[in-house]
């Protein structure tokens, strides 16, 4: 089946004949922002200065590889003159051609890919060499250094199984996965699954069993570290505020090529975390869709708990009780040549239980017993997406994206601690869409721009008949379980535009790069509604009511950030020899509007003028080397050293936006209003108690106020400093024989600067936390001093939140070492393997706000993980492929909560031993899929495949609640085994 696809935004951009007139469009580009121009007018603007007329077509931006290398005669003596011509699929031009130097050097630079190349070397006088099936993954430069006999015969050799693994140009650790790979591999459908078969990704959380995880957000982690990613959807990037994952939920049906770089990054990428390029599918010359669906029935579910769980008084784990998938694309031509679309649409839905998610509490009022009754948890997820290509001319193409989605989640929230009842029904519309521009003015010049969109809107309600009067929100503070509605709904809108342009310029032995990234962002962490159960959240300690938490509900704050960024990169190849240097100068510039808050039952009515909150501006170095340390392309030893800043993110605003939303604790003790509603879950039976008007003095000044957080309870810190990330690698490829490589990296984080941003009580600092109280510890009866302050600093004046850097001499670092081992199709089978171990060295707190904080404060431990996945093709079409991932078990430590009426403070949870003491035991996730195809005229196909999830069926649990009260309760487990069927229709 052709594999190439387009979307349902088409933008025509006009030629601009003069530098003069792209300076001047570029000008208006910017005035029309600041007065609101239309987006389409917008792209137009910014895309006229590059659609300029000269000889080739180019692949779109991210999906470019290279092909270089020397040709000699059989005594290693260079030959100049030599024509050589890459043909392939991918490209939209019969071939693309060049001629050796005089030196015998060689490149086909910014190649489509992902491509199968076919690569002919002719010069008269010897014989002609073709390289047949050399592949091309975006990023990747492959070797070809042909040895050419004197022939006075025409005649041509064909060299096939000799397609180069080792790259000996790029500095990045590069990993990149095909379509092929992503059809045949037996994983969950969501993009985020691919995630983890990038060497040295990793995403925190359960791992994925049949699409278990499907439109869960996941922490993504670089090496061990997690930090910012960079999560590119067709160039566009989807990560909204200082956040480590996306809300952009996509299925990979639509997806051609995914490419992850995990070290090596240089000045064009701004963060330090895995820098992800997916690429959608395209249109082409002939049509070509397909049909396809999967179904899983919990008949065909296995159940996974084991005798150690079940004498736990588990019954049940994860069971998927349904799930289902379709999707429909086509793909062609509109006109043959010039414009060519793709599109498509998708629907998935799993229903499924949850190991420790209840509807309620048992016959005796237990929330947390084995035998309450489980809740279903469902997700849906339904897309929409197109893509357009239009050929311009021969040197311009003009690409078009869209990409519509909606997550729906009835029970959005669930855990072990959020029961039915308070989880919220979610909806979640998402979209990301681009406008983008590629030339070539002339043989040595590529210009690459690009305008785009992303992100969504998050909407949640209550349950029904959960958030009414007398029902308030509860907390029993030993176990965190949580009743009633939540105290305040939340609500997100995460908007980013980003404009991105780029000049490459090849110059002899450089390659030279430059461009703008300009970014818009908005992050609006909503509380929009109040509700008759009230604006409050009561917490109780074994049953007894301890504190009243209020909220300043309705607040629906704006908080906004500019970044700009101008990078420039150099790639010169001298001998065996790439060096690869940039440098980055980059602004973040974090502020908020003007606006208007509505009154809620414990705010007021009020206007806020908008203020400037904070503005990094930086300049940081990338370098990184590349030899080929044998000359002939088979073995690579690369080098790297680089400084990456971050972002504060558009949402950083809302700790100092007093329109934000503001938590407030104040001390309560009753007494109780009895209501119909058992909001008191830690008694047996539940009982009633809810807050009665008048009984706490909510004065900032009186008795029993504690602390108060968010909003303009947080002062301005303009010298708090962008965190860093110091990033240091040596890694060595290996060809070992044809198509097979191995590879070994050391990679080296430290992280500076960082910041908690909950902030420290400057007006209580550290040395007046100078009194102690000993408590008796419940779970082992042994003394605990825990430090509070004097009474002389009591009272709301003292509450001076502020945002602060780690001090100097408490960076976090992390030592990763890491082994791999690919083999590319070949001799009917093809395989990619991992495996990495990082040392962590990690402060659990940035700033230490009391000597409370200094109880086992470091994590210095060891974690692992592997992946492994393989391809073999039997006789008869007959496709069998097997994927494993597995990790060290979750590190953790035991922590106790505290309540004492001498703690003024409150409620104080603490460290009670070294982090590590308590960990689980390895998790690991083994996959099979075997598969079907039956072929009609050549042209179409019916596959049939059968896929096993979690084949060994293993019980690892991946979350355990290691607090007191609830010590050992595992909250998260694996979820059992579970076949799928599958069927598609393709031509």
């Amino acid at each position: 089946m052709a594999s190439t696809r387009t979307p349902n935004r088409h933008l025509t951009c006009a030629v601009v004949t003069s530098d003069r007139k792209a300076l001047k469009a570029g000008g208006c580009l910017m005035a029309r922002f600041k007065k609101g121009t239309s987006t389409v007018g917008m792209a137009v603007v910014l895309l006229l200065p590059f659609s300029v007329a000269t000889e080739m077509a180019w692949a779109q931006a991210g999906t470019l590889g290279n092909i270089m290398g020397k040709a000699t005669d059989e005594t290693g003596g260079v030959l100049p003159g030599v024509t050589v011509a890459a043909t392939s699929p991918a490209l939209q031009v019969p071939s693309v051609t060049t001629v050796t130097d005089a030196e015998g050097s060689y490149r086909l630079r910014d190649l489509p890919a992902p491509g199968m190349y076919r690569v002919v070397f002719e010069l008269q006088g010897f014989q002609t060499i073709a390289f047949e099936g050399v592949s091309l993954t975006a990023g990747f430069t492959a070797r070809l250094d042909p040895a050419m006999k004197v022939s006075t015969v025409s005649e041509t050799v064909e060299v096939s199984g000799q397609s180069p693994v080792v790259d000996t140009v790029s500095v990045a650790g590069v990993s990149s996965i095909q379509r092929e790979r992503i059809e045949s591999v037996p994983l969950g459908l969501g993009i985020q699954n691919l995630l983890p078969m990038a060497a040295g990704v990793s995403l925190q959380g359960s791992p994925d069993v049949g699409d278990s995880q499907l439109a869960n957000r996941q922490r993504i982690v670089t090496y061990g570290v997690a930090l910012t990613p960079t999560l590119e959807f067709e160039g566009i990037n989807s990560t909204t505020a200082h956040q480590g994952n996306t809300a952009l939920y996509l299925d990979f049906y639509q997806v051609e090529e995914a490419s992850f770089k995990t070290t090596g990054n240089n000045a064009d990428v701004a963060f330090g975390g895995v820098h992800q390029q997916m690429i959608m599918k395209s249109g082409g010359n002939t049509f070509h869709g397909s049909i396809e669906g999967d179904y899983e029935n919990k008949r065909w579910q296995s159940n996974n708990v084991s005798s150690d769980l079940a004498a736990k008084g588990f019954s049940i784990t994860n069971p998927t009780t349904r799930y289902y998938d379709v999707n429909g694309d086509l793909g062609g031509y509109i006109f043959k040549d010039t414009l060519w679309f793709y599109g498509g649409a998708s629907k998935q839905e799993i229903d499924q239980l949850q190991i420790g998610f209840v509807e309620g509490p048992n016959a005796a009022g237990c929330w947390t017993c084995a035998d309450a009754p489980p809740g279903t948890v469902i997700r849906i997820l339904k897309q929409q997406y197109s893509k357009f290509q239009w050929q311009a001319s021969p040197a311009t193409k003009v690409i078009g994206t869209f990409v519509h989605a909606e997550k729906v989640t009835p029970f959005f929230g669930f855990s072990a601690t959020t029961p039915t009842p308070t989880t919220r029904i979610q909806s979640q519309p998402t979209r990301t869409w681009k406008v983008g521009t590629q030339s070539a003015p002339n043989n040595r010049t590529f210009i690459d721009a690009v305008f785009g969109f992303c992100c969504y809107k998050t909407n949640y309600i209550p349950q029904p008949g959960v958030a009414v009067a007398g029902n308030p929100a509860s907390q029993e503070i030993t176990n965190n379980v949580l009743t009633g509605p939540l105290g305040a709904i939340p609500g997100t809108i995460a908007d980013r535009w980003q404009a991105r342009t780029s000049v490459s310029y090849v110059a002899r032995n450089h390659q030279l790069k430059i461009g703008t990234d300009l970014n818009w962002e908005r992050q609006d962490s909503t509380r929009p509604n109040e509700y008759p159960s009230g604006s409050y959240t009561l917490l109780f300690n074994r049953g007894v009511p301890t504190e009243i938490r209020t909220y300043n509900t309705p607040t629906i704050p704006i908080d906004r950030l500019f970044s700009q960024a101008a990078f420039a990169t150099d790639t010169w190849s001298r001998g065996r020899v790439t060096l690869s240097y940039g440098v980055r100068w980059e602004r973040y510039h974090n502020f908020y509007p003007d606006q208007t808050k509505a009154a809620g039952q414990f705010s007021s009515e009020q206007r806020f003028q908008g203020a400037d909150v904070l503005t990094w501006t930086d300049v940081v170095p990338r370098a990184g080397l590349n030899w080929d340390v044998t000359g002939d392309g088979k073995t690579s030893l690369k080098t790297f050293f680089g400084i990456f800043g971050d972002t504060m993110g558009a949402d950083f605003a809302a700790t100092y936006n007093p329109n934000a939303e503001v938590t407030t604790r104040y001390r309560w003790s009753g007494p109780c209003k009895v209501t119909q509603f058992t909001n008191v879950s830690y008694t047996s039976p539940n009982t009633s108690c809810d807050y009665v008007p008048g009984t706490v003095d909510f004065s900032p000044t009186g008795r029993d106020y504690i602390s108060a957080s968010g909003g303009s309870n947080t002062l301005p810190n303009p010298e708090l400093k962008q965190n860093k990330n110091y990033e240091a690698s040596v890694r060595l490829d290996r060809q070992l024989v044809a198509n097979t490589g191995i590879g070994f990296a050391y990679v080296h984080h430290r992280h500076t600067n960082w910041y908690d941003t909950g902030g420290v009580n400057v007006g209580r600092p550290y040395e007046v936390w100078n009194v102690p109280i000993v408590l008796t510890d419940p779970f082992d009866r042994q003394p605990v001093t825990v430090y509070t302050y004097p009474a002389s600093y009591a009272g709301a004046a003292f509450n001076q939140n502020k945002v602060l850097n780690a001090p100097s001499d408490r960076p976090d670092y992390y030592h990763s070492f890491e082994m791999t081992l690919n083999k590319r199709f070949s001799r009917k089978w093809n395989m990619s393997s991992s495996f990495w171990i990082t040392k962590n060295h990690q402060w659990i707190r940035a700033t230490p706000t009391s000597p409370n904080d200094d109880r086992f404060a470091i994590d210095d431990t060891w974690a692992w993980e592997a992946r492994a996945d393989a391809n073999y093709r039997l006789p008869w079409d007959v496709n069998a492929s097997f994927n494993l991932r597995a990790a060290s078990g979750a590190k953790g430590q035991r922590t106790q909560t505290f309540s004492d009426s001498r703690l003024l403070q409150g409620t104080v949870t603490l460290r009670m031993e070294e982090f590590g003491a308590q960990h689980g035991r390895t998790v690991p996730v083994t996959s099979f899929r075997l598969a079907k195809k039956f072929r009609a005229a050549e042209r179409y196909a019916v596959d049939l495949n059968f896929s096993v999830f979690n084949l060994i069926n293993s019980s690892a649990p991946v979350s355990i609640s290691y607090l007191s009260g609830t010590f050992g309760r595992i909250t998260d487990i694996l979820a059992p085994r579970v076949a799928r069927i599958g069927l598609q229709f393709s031509f």
